[in-house]
């Protein structure tokens, strides 16, 4: 139970991290980890991944169909480093770090 403890504290600190920034701010609400969140997130596809496709009110077929590409072949394992850095590329930080 410790470790989502850390992962949410984690996630906090990276979600401060961009609201910081020139990124686009777009304010978004979920539930990650059984913690609620209320932050700002650099992207719509973020947003969308906390509000909407994490309890499975998928609305946005596009979205929807990226998520499931980028997901598709990976494990519940930790991502490397290398693969964060590929996902925030591919999409947005905030998006690799949720």
């Amino acid at each position: 139970m410790r470790n989502i403890y850390n992962l949410v504290e984690m996630l906090s600190f990276f979600f401060l991290l961009s609201c910081t920034s020139s990124i686009p701010r777009l304010t978004a609400r979920g539930e990650l980890a059984g913690q609620k969140i209320d932050t700002v997130v650099d992207s719509q596809i973020a947003k969308y991944y906390l509000e909407n496709y994490l309890n499975n009110s998928r609305s946005n077929s596009a979205f929807d169909n990226k998520i499931d590409a980028l997901s598709q072949g990976k494990n519940d394992a930790i991502p490397s480093r290398e693969d964060l850095q590929g996902l925030s590329h591919e999409t947005s930080v905030d998006f690799a770090t949720l």
